[in-house]
């Protein structure tokens, strides 16, 4: 399973790295109306990505545990019915951008759309591809496939921008790395899938159907997560939703590896779940939620210290508005060090996530109309990240009940205390360096600073002991 988790965070590491480079080209090559165009419809059509993406690599992971049926036939039997809801959600999106381009008070979306929606059948058949991957322990082939997707998106949209300055030619670009993903994807899964197994639209109808629960659930999240920039485009204008969009990014390689590693023992946490060893259960996640807390923390602090100097080195003085929105939002990470949700899950409680997911929808509506109102775009981020605790904390605490855990059973919460009050320590010396240095110029005088800060933080935790990396590698491995 470590091999497995490092391979993921490799693979999202090589992917961030390069989109790391790649935001400042978009941000300073293109004007607010054109970023903002461009992310609206990312946004959107990932919203419809997710009808039909959300949901379905949990089922398909437990349902290969559950053996009802051979691996081939499972996914043989499910691919029909995942093509046929993605066309009809291409569909869908030509009959609607219209009507979304009036809301959001933005006629170029109508073009862009009718091209981007293109790539839902894609990606859908190629998410279905990589949870092959994963669970058949071939997570390398990911980093692969990850590295030259992300390097060609790039390119193509380098391109397109620079040369024919069109968003049409941007997603056209765009749908076909979807394409060629997919292609890439069926190359390179296990050749059992392929030669074996039969189609069973029944057995794929009822896999798609226990997705469904999951799958709702998280389409709210995905609403949840952006309501904000919805309802700034809506209620704002293009402009604002740019700056907004290029405050709300978590803290790069710090999220992926939040992501790789749930990712990297949602098989585990299925097969203890099943054979109900709730011990084992509990130690995997403790060990990975205290030592993610040791690594992400400092970082959250670090941010709320120098989210200015980060966004002005990063995105130009164009965007330094943009700044007080990237730290109020990276303030999400501190609940983010576990996969609240999957035991719920793998328990077949899957409705408690659309009780909580619903309730904290309405509310994060109810939020970012009064505070957009009052506040704007710093509003909106306020709502978001109070929705996504409370949500988080709610997922937690009836997770814990369904294995008659308590919260604190899943975390050490006196190294989390020493971790964030170490960072606190640290950040208030760098910043009066920080006041001293005024006059050097502002990425050297970051560089200083970040190595100064990071350098001690780290060597006192592994000083003091907070951190065993042997301890992680332990909690991960199956016996």
């Amino acid at each position: 399973m470590f091999k497995r988790v490092k391979h993921l965070i490799f693979n999202q590491g090589v992917s961030t790295l390069i989109n790391l480079l790649f935001a400042p080209y978009l941000a300073r090559a293109m004007s607010y109306e054109m970023f903002g165009t461009y992310g609206q419809a990312i946004l959107i059509i990932d919203l419809f990505k997710s009808i039909v993406i959300s949901g379905i690599s949990q089922i398909i992971i437990t349902y290969f545990d559950k053996a009802i049926s051979s691996r081939p036939t499972i996914i043989k039997s499910l691919i029909p019915i995942i093509l046929c809801v993605s066309i009809f959600l291409v569909i869908c999106v030509l009959l609607l951008k219209g009507a979304i381009a009036y809301w959001f008070n933005n006629d170029i979306l109508i073009s862009v759309l009718a091209i981007y929606c293109l790539s839902i059948p894609f990606e859908s058949f190629y998410n279905i591809l990589r949870t092959i991957l994963i669970v058949e322990n071939k997570t390398s082939i990911l980093v692969y496939i990850s590295t030259i997707t992300v390097i060609l998106k790039a390119v193509l949209v380098v391109i397109s921008v620079q040369y024919f300055n069109s968003l049409n030619i941007v997603f056209i670009s765009l749908v076909s790395i979807s394409i060629f993903q997919m292609f890439i994807g069926l190359l390179l899964i296990p050749k059992s899938y392929i030669k074996y197994g039969i189609t069973n639209i029944k057995l794929g109808y009822k896999v798609f159907k226990s997705s469904i629960p999951v799958g709702l659930a998280n389409l709210i999240a995905f609403l949840i997560l952006y309501t904000d920039g919805i309802m700034i485009s809506s209620m704002l204008s293009v402009d604002q939703y740019a700056i907004y969009r290029n405050g709300v990014i978590e803290l790069p390689f710090i999220s992926i590896v939040y992501t790789s590693i749930c990712s990297g023992v949602s098989p585990e946490i299925s097969k203890y779940i099943s054979e109900e060893n709730y011990e084992k259960v509990v130690y995997i996640k403790r060990k990975i939620m205290t030592h993610l807390a040791v690594i992400i923390y400092p970082f959250i602090i670090f941010i709320g210290f120098y989210y200015s100097h980060i966004i002005e080195v990063y995105l130009s003085i164009k965007y330094i508005d943009s700044g007080i929105i990237f730290a109020i939002f990276n303030l999400t990470l501190f609940v983010k060090i576990n996969q609240h949700y999957d035991i719920l899950i793998y328990k077949d409680k899957s409705r408690y996530m659309l009780y909580i997911l619903g309730l904290s929808f309405l509310l994060n509506i109810a939020l970012n109309y009064l505070l957009i109102l009052k506040f704007g775009s710093i509003g909106a981020v306020i709502s978001t990240v109070f929705t996504i605790t409370s949500n988080a904390m709610a997922y937690w605490y009836f997770s814990a009940k369904q294995i008659n855990k308590s919260l604190l059973d899943f975390i050490d919460i006196f190294t989390v205390i020493k971790v964030v009050l170490l960072s606190l320590f640290i950040g208030l010396g760098t910043l009066m360096l920080d006041n001293f240095l005024e006059q050097m110029q502002l990425f050297l005088r970051l560089t200083i600073i970040s190595v100064l800060f990071f350098g001690l933080y780290f060597s006192l935790v592994i000083i003091l002991k907070v951190i065993k990396i042997q301890e992680i590698k332990k909690a991960l491995k199956l016996r």
